[in-house]
């Protein structure tokens, strides 16, 4: 392979694997029964 076109491919493995950690929607609160905070066990 030529080096621009392997610069390229590159470029193009890099972007999508970027672009695959991004985040899903907005974030939502815990729901009221949730078990979240609780203390932890004491020995």
């Amino acid at each position: 392979m030529s080096r621009p076109l392997t610069v390229l491919l590159l470029a193009v493995i890099l972007a999508f694997s970027v672009g695959a950690c991004g985040k899903k929607g907005p974030p939502k609160p815990p729901s009221e029964d949730s078990a979240f905070p609780r203390s932890y066990p004491t020995r």
